[in-house]
């Protein structure tokens, strides 16, 4: 779970080796996705105890211990962005303008550092429509005139709502999205 947001997770070392994975990739002509978790930060991570402003409480008021699937529903629309997927996993609350910039510009960031070529966004539906538009903004502004190629966005919004998955690939969002429902069908077959 994420608790520094500016280096990779100490067990897949670090972001030198990391560029070096991707510099390896490209000379090979592969793309690389990281996958990007904006959703939520470890209890532990320093962003959350020097700004607790800037994520939802567990404990709302309205609804106390708000966890996915517990206190609050993964699929209501006004519970599923605010609640946390664990009790140590606090929810950003990306309708304050200053988490969302934060969030947004250490994606940016991890793109300039490492050179990758795309992201793949983990709990879309968890989070306000406006991060993935800053987002996609940015990399047009930022990224695409730099290095000429398009940078491919693929979100993980885990639903059987076919229409829910197309809302969010459109030019101001994503490229695509996981097909949760045809996996389902599947599974089944």
């Amino acid at each position: 779970w994420p608790r520094n947001l500016d280096q990779p997770e100490e067990h897949f070392g670090t972001m030198v080796d990391l560029k070096k994975v991707v510099d390896a990739a490209h000379a090979k002509g592969i793309n690389v996705l990281l996958d990007y978790a904006m959703n939520h930060v470890h209890i532990e991570a320093p962003v959350y105890a020097q700004h607790k402003d800037w994520f939802w409480p567990l404990d709302d008021g309205s609804v106390s211990n708000c966890v996915c699937g517990q206190g609050c529903s993964w699929d209501d629309s006004y519970q599923q962005k605010r609640c946390w997927f664990a009790d140590y996993l606090p929810d950003f609350n990306f309708t304050v303008d200053a988490a969302r910039k934060y969030s947004v510009d250490n994606a940016i960031t991890w793109i300039k550092d490492t050179g990758i070529d795309g992201f793949r966004l983990d709990a879309v539906k968890h989070i306000e429509d406006a991060w993935l538009t800053d987002l996609r903004a940015k990399v047009k502004v930022e990224i695409e005139p730099v290095t000429g190629e398009h940078f491919y966005m693929v979100g993980e919004t885990f639903t059987g709502d076919q229409g829910l998955i197309k809302y969010y690939v459109n030019p101001a969002m994503l490229d695509g999205q996981f097909d949760f429902p045809l996996r389902s069908r599947l599974l089944r077959s």
